[in-house]
This record gives structure tokens, C-alpha cells and sequence, in this order.
């Protein structure tokens, strides 16, 4: 795909350019602050939604021309392990389970969100008021 798509290629390395630039700065920011500091700060609608935009919508959505769907099939495979980490989460929940705490990587949270608010046996919530 890079030998026919150079600008795909480009706008990829960019992409993965400011995300490195992104994630160093937090290592160092991280290695200096209180691990609940930083829980409160990457569970941001601000955080959560930085990567994902940029990164999986601002790049790959558009990524693929004529008949190749490169770039969607790759957010539909990511969609998809989303979906069944919901799935996994159906199969633990029973009239006993209340409460499910489900610990992720931060690029998991809105799309996660997205579907568990649209399933009706669950009411997803923000750790933020426990991280005090």
C-alpha cells in the first residue's frame, strides 16, 4: 500500500510522529506525578478521545482507494475486538454481578463506551469520581 499511496505513507508517519512526541512527553510527565494523577488525567473526555481521532479516524478512515477498504477494515477489525470484549463482559454478568470493573488501554474507553451505553443490561460510568 505505501508504494501506491505516498501521501498514505506521509500522513501516516505523521501521524505516528506527533503520538511518539505525545507519548514521550507523558513518560516524563508520568515518571514525576501520582499514579492517580495520571488515571484522572488520561480518563479525560479531553484524553480519551485525543488518540482515537487522530490516529485511528484521522488517518485510517480515509486510507484505501477504489476497491481497497484497507483503512476501514482495519477500524472494523478494531470494532470488532471491541464487540467482543463486550461480549466477554455478557458472559459474566449475572443477577448476583452488579458491578464490573473493567480496566483498559485508554484507546478502548470510547469506543467501549460507545457500545456499552447502547446495551441495555449495562450502565458504564466514569472511574473519575473515585480517582480523587
Amino acid at each position: 500500500m505505501d508504494r501506491r499511496r505516498p501521501e498514505f505513507k506521509r500522513a501516516r508517519d505523521s501521524i505516528v510522529a506527533i503520538l511518539q512526541t505525545r507519548a514521550d512527553s507523558t513518560n516524563v510527565w508520568m515518571r514525576r506525578t501520582p499514579i492517580v494523577e495520571h488515571l484522572r488525567n488520561r480518563n479525560t473526555d479531553e484524553a480519551l478521545h485525543g488518540g482515537n481521532s487522530l490516529a485511528m479516524f484521522g488517518g485510517y478512515l480515509a486510507a484505501g482507494e477504489g476497491a481497497n477498504y484497507g483503512g476501514p477494515q482495519f477500524l472494523a477489525k478494531w470494532y470488532e475486538r471491541n464487540i467482543n470484549m463486550v461480549h466477554n463482559l455478557t458472559r459474566i454478568l449475572t443477577p448476583a454481578v452488579r458491578r464490573i470493573l473493567v480496566i483498559v488501554g485508554s484507546g478502548h474507553v470510547a469506543p467501549l463506551r460507545n457500545i456499552l451505553d447502547e446495551a441495555p443490561q449495562f450502565c458504564p460510568v466514569t472511574p473519575l469520581p473515585y480517582l480523587r
